[in-house]
C-alpha cells in the first residue's frame, strides 16, 4: 500500500535501531519513487530475513507517521533495556545484536552532523553503556564480532573496531573507564573523514588509483581539522581519529608520526582497524588478516598490541591458537 502524505507527515528512523525478532508497534514505510510504501504493518515482525535484506541493500532510513514517534521512542528504549539491563533475561545473542545496532545508530547520527553537540553527547553515553556491557559478559565480544558487515558499512566497521579495541585493552589490563570511553568513541568515529566523500574506502591502498590513494590518506587529518573547531569533541577522541593510520616506524599517514608522538590509544585502534579492514573490506580470512598485520606491518605496530589482538581472536573462537 502506498500513500501520498506530504514528507512533513513522516519521521525517519534508522534501520540499525530495528529488530527482526520483535513485533513492531508502528507502521513502517520505505520511500520509493517519491511515494511512501507500507513495508511492515504494526504488530508484525521482519519475517524471512527482510530486515537483513534491507541492510544488504544499504538502506539507512525507513519512515513512520510522525504521530507515532512516541511509539518508536518507546520501542528503542525497550530494546536498550533488553540489551543493557543487568536484570535482562534475553539471550546474549539478542542483547549483543541490540547493542551492536545501538552503537551503529549513535555513530551514524554523529557522522551525519558532526556539529550536533546533542548527537555527540548521546554517543558518549552509548560508549559508556557499551564498555559496561562488554565488561559484564565475556560472550558479548564473540557475538558482536560474529555479526557480518555484508553491506560494508562504516558505522558497523566502527563497532567492530571498538569491540576489538575494548577487548584488547582488557587483555592489556586497562580497566579505567576514563580511558575506555574515549577509546570506544575514537574507534567508533575513526573514519569520520570518509563519511559520504565518495572515496572507495573498501579498496586496498594498492588497488586505488594514485589520486584516490592520495585523497584517502588525507581522511584522518581532514576529519581532525574539522573536529578541533568543535568544542564538544573530546581532545583524545579527535587525536585517535587523527592518528589511527599512523605507524610507529613513521611509514603511516597523514603525518608519518613515530612511536613517541602517537597516543597509545591511537595505536590500539590502529591495530584493530587494520585487522577489520582486512576482514570487512578485503574479505580475508582471520588467519590471513593477522598474518598481513604481522608480516606486512612488521615493526609498524607494538608487539603487545598485536599479541593482545591475537589473544582476543583466539579467546572468541575466531583464530585457533
Amino acid at each position: 500500500m502506498s500513500t501520498n502524505l506530504d514528507q512533513a507527515s513522516y519521521y525517519p528512523v534508522r534501520v540499525t535501531t530495528l529488530r527482526g525478532d520483535q513485533p513492531i508497534g508502528f507502521d513502517l514505510y520505505v520511500f520509493v519513487n517519491n511515494k511512501y510504501i507500507l513495508y511492515v504493518r504494526k504488530g508484525d515482525h521482519f519475517d524471512g530475513g527482510r530486515l537483513d535484506k534491507l541492510r544488504e541493500k544499504k538502506l539507512e532510513l525507513m519512515y513512520i507517521v510522525s504521530s507515532e514517534e512516541p511509539l518508536y521512542n518507546d520501542y528503542v528504549a525497550r530494546n536498550l533495556d533488553i540489551a543493557y539491563s543487568e536484570k535482562s533475561s534475553a539471550s546474549i545473542e539478542s542483547r549483543a545484536s541490540i547493542a551492536q545496532g545501538h552503537q551503529q545508530w549513535v555513530t551514524e547520527i554523529v557522522l551525519e552532523n558532526l556539529a550536533d553537540e546533542g548527537a555527540y553527547q548521546q554517543a558518549r553515553i552509548g560508549a559508556e553503556q557499551f564498555v559496561k556491557f562488554m565488561g559484564a559478559d565475556p560472550r558479548a565480544a564473540k557475538t558482536i564480532l560474529g555479526l557480518k558487515n555484508t553491506e560494508q558499512s562504516l558505522s558497523a566497521h566502527g563497532v567492530a573496531v571498538a569491540t576489538l579495541a575494548i577487548s584488547m585493552a582488557k587483555r592489556l589490563g586497562i580497566t579505567d573507564t576514563q580511558l575506555l570511553k574515549p577509546l570506544t568513541l575514537g574507534a567508533l568515529l575513526h573514519d569520520a573523514g570518509h563519511y559520504k566523500t565518495g572515496v572507495p574506502y573498501n579498496l586496498s591502498l594498492a588497488a586505488m588509483p594514485p589520486e584516490v590513494r592520495s585523497k584517502y590518506k588525507r581522511h584522518p587529518q581532514e576529519a581532525a581539522d574539522r573536529l578541533r573547531l568543535m568544542k564538544h569533541f573530546d581532545p583524545v577522541v579527535v587525536r585517535i581519529i587523527a592518528e589511527h593510520e599512523e605507524q610507529l616506524d613513521g611509514t603511516g599517514f597523514p603525518k608519518k608520526l613515530k612511536l613517541k608522538d602517537i597516543h597509545p590509544l591511537s595505536m590500539m585502534v590502529g591495530v584493530a582497524n587494520a585487522y577489520d579492514r582486512f576482514i570487512t573490506f578485503e574479505k580475508k580470512k582471520p588467519s590471513d588478516a593477522v598474518t598481513g598485520i604481522i608480516i606486512g606491518k612488521n615493526g609498524k605496530y607494538l608487539p603487545e598490541h598485536i599479541n593482545a589482538l591475537k589473544a582476543v581472536l583466539a579467546a572468541n573462537g575466531i583464530l585457533s591458537t
